[in-house]
């Protein structure tokens, strides 16, 4: 990806963007030695979990902006944000700057938890009603509705995929089984308690500067609108329809659902929304200073 502007008058690597990627490759070197020379996981301690994990810590609103999966996506994260940074903070200056990539990351994580918050809602009243009313057909209403299969490859109890079929299958074929109904109350009442630390869903980190970056591309986008980006380097586009195709993008790749997607696509939309408001905010009650 590459854009046509070329710095004029302005300063190539202004300070704030220069210690945004400083800060962010430091936190990448330390996360692999201590991953490889003591065996120390930082996005356990970093990364931000859903509130109720039991790793939750508030700090991690802003640390898990600075930790990267790979080089893949730091790269990819720090790229982005070096050619489109650097353009407004030399349009901004440094203190509104900053300011702008911290809102917008953290709004970005605080839209993907508000989304976690509402699956956590939807889960524990699955579960209270079933434990209400236990029946073969609410069990398997409960599994399905829960995504047992698809989010919690950690089972509980003792239980594994192949009993939790075989719980599924007999109890159809005897409801009146007490045994086979207490198994499945077992079940569901070890979900409850662990639901956290078992659901794919709550206990994986969020990590990554995409939603601030994220921002920073909207407000880019916002400003420049018909700037001309060159798309992987082939395809110019204006950076309105630039931005506009991301979006897309990311609202299909959430809806869609796909096996094996662990990127928070909501997190990223989050930022552009973010950016929107806190942009639109500026442009309304400061413009001068901003255009």
């Amino acid at each position: 990806m590459s854009t046509d502007l070329r710095p004029r008058n302005f300063n190539q690597l202004p300070v704030g963007v220069k210690n945004i990627l400083i800060l962010n490759a430091l936190f990448f070197a330390a996360s692999l030695i201590f991953r490889n020379t003591y065996q120390v996981d930082l996005n356990t301690l970093l990364g931000l979990y859903f509130p109720k994990h039991p790793n939750f810590k508030p700090w991690q609103y802003l640390t898990s902006l600075f930790m990267h999966a790979d080089f893949g996506h730091i790269i990819m994260n720090m790229l982005m944000f070096y050619i489109f940074g650097t353009v407004l903070e030399n349009k901004w200056g440094t203190k509104r700057f900053l300011f702008f990539y911290f809102f917008t990351g953290v709004g970005a994580s605080l839209l993907y938890q508000s989304t976690m918050w509402f699956a956590d809602y939807q889960l524990t009243q699955a579960v209270h009603s079933f434990l209400q009313h236990p029946s073969p057909g609410d069990f398997n209403h409960f599994i399905k509705h829960c995504q047992i299969e698809k989010y919690s490859a950690i089972l509980v109890n003792g239980f594994n995929e192949t009993r939790l079929a075989d719980l599924q299958t007999n109890w159809d074929l005897h409801p009146e089984n007490n045994a086979l109904k207490l198994n499945a109350i077992e079940f569901v009442s070890g979900y409850k308690n662990n639901l956290y630390t078992i659901d794919s869903r709550f206990w994986a980190p969020c990590i990554g500067a995409s939603g601030a970056v994220f921002g920073v591309l909207f407000a880019f986008g916002y400003l420049f609108p018909n700037t001309t980006v060159y798309y992987f380097s082939f395809f110019p586009l204006k950076a309105k329809y630039f931005v506009t195709l991301l979006i897309v993008s990311e609202l299909y790749m959430n809806w869609a659902n796909v096996a094996g997607d662990n990127i928070a696509h909501l997190a990223h939309l989050g930022g552009a929304l973010f950016a929107f408001l806190l942009v639109f905010y500026w442009n309304k009650t400061i413009k001068n200073s901003l255009f």
